[in-house]
């Protein structure tokens, strides 16, 4: 599972970049971030490929969808605001970010 918070702001920072032209999706491949998620907070942002074609040698991502993608992790990452790291024998496993609930 995705982290929520990391997963609502990649979509608040997509809704700004790139008003209604972006969706959440489901992915089903087993990607880093299925390992990694058992560990630290995770979250994936996906770039549309040319022809639908993914996972593959053929696959290809125009370069304005790039720079939209970099744009919208950028957002996300300014957002979270500072991070802290937990000590490792404090039990937290990484996931105090150092913010505030409001």
């Amino acid at each position: 599972a995705m982290d929520a918070a990391l997963v609502a702001g990649l979509e608040r920072a997509a809704e700004a970049a790139a008003p209604g032209r972006w969706r959440r999706m489901h992915s089903g491949a087993l990607h880093d971030a299925s390992v990694v998620s058992q560990h630290l907070p995770s979250a994936m942002l996906f770039a549309p490929s040319l022809g639908g074609i993914s996972h593959s040698f053929g696959e290809d991502t125009a370069p304005e969808d790039l720079v939209a993608c970099a744009r919208v992790l950028a957002q996300a990452v300014a957002d979270l605001g500072p991070i802290s790291h937990a000590s490792p024998r404090s039990g937290s496993r990484g996931r105090d970010r150092g913010r505030s609930a409001s």
